[in-house]
């Protein structure tokens, strides 16, 4: 059993364009871990995630690629470093939620929960997520597998982040010490709870 303890969700590093600390990184995963179990995500499919995010922000869904954000809109920006932000995250926030980034560490566009709400948008609308490389999970599907996370973290970075030609590289090892570290368990909820109409929306498919 993971002797991880519940997280706070208003509690994880998200400090401007800046990268976190072992610890930090840890406690933001553990809070982005039980935050996805409450989605419907397996430990397996979360850590997959958590292993690629690792790679691209060190899971500080607040970094920006750009030292000019937002006044600049290309390169990446959020846990799996949607690019150009400007035309996916930054475009869809400012139209459905009426939400625009700032460079601050209270910037709108980092909180975890616009973030998968935005997530869930691109896998689902086939925006981001296809089939590629081999790897032909449904989004769905990906999301309840029990498959080895080195596995699965290889699918999502062919099926969904495709950041490089030259392939995942250490993801599928940083899953699997992802879940080692959770014990192979998904951590506990919080005394917070995730807001109802994000769970609506996922549930409902209304986006």
């Amino acid at each position: 059993m993971s002797n991880i303890q519940p997280p706070d969700f208003a509690s994880y590093f998200h400090t401007f364009r800046v990268y976190p600390d072992r610890a930090q990184m840890e406690q933001n995963a553990t809070v982005f871990a039980a935050y996805l179990g409450a989605l419907g995500f397996t430990i397996n499919s979360a850590c997959a995630m958590l292993g690629n995010w690792e790679s691209e922000c060190r899971l500080n869904p607040n970094y920006p690629t750009s030292a000019n954000f937002p006044t600049t809109r290309s390169g990446g920006f959020g846990l799996p470093q949607w690019s150009p932000w400007g035309r996916k995250i930054g475009d869809w926030a400012l139209t459905n939620l009426g939400i625009s980034p700032s460079a601050t560490d209270d910037n709108p566009l980092s909180a975890i929960d616009v973030q998968m709400l935005f997530h869930e948008y691109s896998a689902t609308t086939g925006q981001d997520w296809y089939s590629n490389e081999g790897f032909n999970y449904t989004w769905p599907g990906f999301k309840k597998s029990t498959d080895d996370p080195r596995t699965l973290a290889e699918a999502y970075y062919w099926q969904y982040e495709r950041s490089s030609a030259q392939g995942p590289g250490s993801r599928g090892e940083q899953a699997a010490a992802w879940y080692e570290f959770f014990g192979g368990v998904l951590p506990p909820l919080p005394g917070k709870k995730i807001p109802i109409w994000l769970l609506f929306k996922f549930r409902k498919g209304v986006i």
